[in-house]
């Protein structure tokens, strides 16, 4: 069954230059050997090698790291997470930053990198989350009462 993947594309001026893509990764990106995991570090790679910056936000707890900073690297910075924000920001020499959290803590403000030049915008998500929860029906159709 073939699944749309949703992704946000910032454009030049010109419109035409992808200057930063953000990704939201999915189970397929985290899913060792699905064809949907390979087109996703095919992705990368092609970000990275046509100077686009990079926003993978991972809110998924199970399955394989999948994100441009390296597991190993993302524990000694940040300890144990559940979750993490990485930013690849094209050009630079320290290009990847990072933003571990837990599931009980609050969601990272973290920038989105633009132009050369350009200060980046910073996004901050927990008010995103608390806006789907609020609107959503989760607090109808979750019990958080008892045991999980």
């Amino acid at each position: 069954v073939e699944r749309k993947q949703v992704y946000l594309d910032i454009l030049g001026n010109s419109g035409e230059r992808l200057v930063t893509a953000v990704e939201i990764l999915s189970r397929s990106n985290k899913r060792s050997g699905d064809a949907g995991r390979k087109a996703y570090r095919d992705k990368q790679k092609e970000f990275r090698l046509g100077g686009v910056n990079l926003v993978e936000i991972d809110l998924l707890r199970a399955g394989a790291h999948a994100t441009a900073i390296p597991r190993r690297r993302l524990e000694r910075k940040a300890g144990a997470f559940d979750y993490h924000v990485c930013v690849t920001v094209a050009g630079t020499r320290d290009r990847l930053h990072a933003a571990a959290f837990r599931v009980a803590d609050r969601l990272p403000a973290f920038g989105i990198p633009l132009d050369p030049g350009v200060a980046p915008v910073v996004v901050d998500l927990q008010p995103m989350l608390d806006r789907a929860y609020d609107t959503g029906r989760y607090a109808q159709s979750l019990d958080y009462r008892g045991d999980p």
